[in-house]
């Protein structure tokens, strides 16, 4: 038989049983609750996806995994890092960052490539006074050689 016809056949025989599907019925994923009280009493668990709050949602995990409490760790932890930076002036720092700069893409010629400089030393984080004063500094400098 082929599942066109048997899916036709079954359905007709629910139909004349008296079945009706469960997509159909209200409440049928909880047929106990289909007939108790008003839906005024009703848990957030029970209320309708479209009307749970996010708050209210607290879904039940479908993982069972054993669970590790750990009430310290394994190993102690050393904060290695630093910041050198902070007690570097910010002088010494834009010169830096202008002649990493000028060594990869060279002196700006143009004004497009000045106001690339201008704005790249900007996204750095430097003040504009001084971004500005260095920025004029490199141009006349490449203009005095």
């Amino acid at each position: 038989m082929q599942r066109r016809s048997f899916l036709k056949t079954v359905g007709a025989a629910g139909l004349a049983a008296g079945v009706r599907p469960a997509w159909g019925m209200p409440n049928a994923a909880n047929p106990q609750n289909a007939d108790t009280g008003s839906s005024d009493t009703k848990t957030a668990s029970e209320q309708s996806p479209e009307k749970i709050l996010l708050k209210d949602y607290r879904p039940k995990s479908l993982h069972k995994v054993p669970i590790t409490e750990t009430s310290k760790a394994k190993f102690p932890i050393i904060d290695m890092h630093s910041h050198a930076y902070a007690e570097t002036p910010e002088e010494e720092l834009i010169d830096r960052a202008i002649e990493k700069r000028v060594r990869l893409r060279g002196h700006p010629k143009t004004r497009l490539e000045a106001k690339s400089l201008f704005d790249h030393l900007l996204r750095q984080g430097f003040a504009f006074e001084l971004v500005n004063e260095k920025v004029r500094a490199v141009l006349k400098s490449d203009f005095d050689e």
